[in-house]
Formats: C-alpha cells, sequence, structure tokens
C-alpha cells in the first residue's frame, strides 16, 4: 500500500495527498473519508434449490419499488418484474434445470443485491 493512503476496505479509504505549494513546503492535506459506503440490497431467495417455486424476502428496509431480474449463468436476462411487495413468490416452472442468479435493484436508492438459486 502506498505511504499516505490507509485503505481499509472498498467501503473506508482514507487519504492523505502530498501537496507542493510554490515553495516548495510540503501543503499535505487530509481529506478524510470518503463516505460512500456500498450498501447492498439484502435479500433470501428461499429454497435455494428447486422445481416450481421461490419465494423472495428482503431483508433491507426501503419504500421504494424493487425490481427483480432473473438471469442465466450467460448473463442473459430472462425475467423482470417491477413490485412494492417486500415478500413475493416467483413462478420459474418454465424455467430449464440449471442454475440462475436473480438481482435485486433499489434504483431510487441506488443498491443493489445478488443471489443464486437452482431449478432442478
Amino acid at each position: 500500500m502506498a505511504e499516505g493512503n490507509n485503505c481499509f476496505s472498498p467501503y473506508y479509504c482514507e487519504s492523505q495527498l502530498p501537496l507542493v505549494n510554490s515553495n516548495g513546503d510540503d501543503e499535505s492535506h487530509d481529506f478524510g473519508l470518503v463516505n460512500e459506503q456500498l450498501q447492498e440490497l439484502d435479500f433470501m431467495v428461499e429454497p435455494n434449490l428447486t422445481d416450481d417455486m421461490i419465494n423472495v424476502k428482503i431483508l433491507t428496509e426501503t419504500s421504494n419499488d424493487i425490481e427483480i431480474q432473473i438471469f442465466d449463468v450467460n448473463g442473459r436476462s430472462l425475467r423482470s418484474i417491477n413490485t412494492p411487495m417486500w415478500d413475493i413468490d416467483i413462478n420459474i416452472s418454465d424455467l430449464k434445470n440449471g442454475m440462475y442468479l436473480i438481482r435485486l435493484c433499489d434504483n431510487s436508492a441506488g443498491i443493489t443485491g445478488i443471489r443464486k438459486f437452482v431449478k432442478i
């Protein structure tokens, strides 16, 4: 890690930038905490192995509509649902057997979460 840059995690970064004025004097400035914590939209997908239905429970408190997207392992978007509900059942019986990603986005708050599930 470079001297003067103390990054403790991806969510906390404190920077001390060395600056030299026209007289050659060191005028280091502490720019402090970059307080843009990357908050994840926390949710559960149950059951993780299923053949027909999954239940999505949103655990992060939000008052906004949530966009739910289902992707195959190649990144193709297969389904998109917008819902104000915190607990929703989704029928996946039409999907082929395999692993899928489910992404929830609260676009107003700028938070996202991703989980995996397997269709059997």
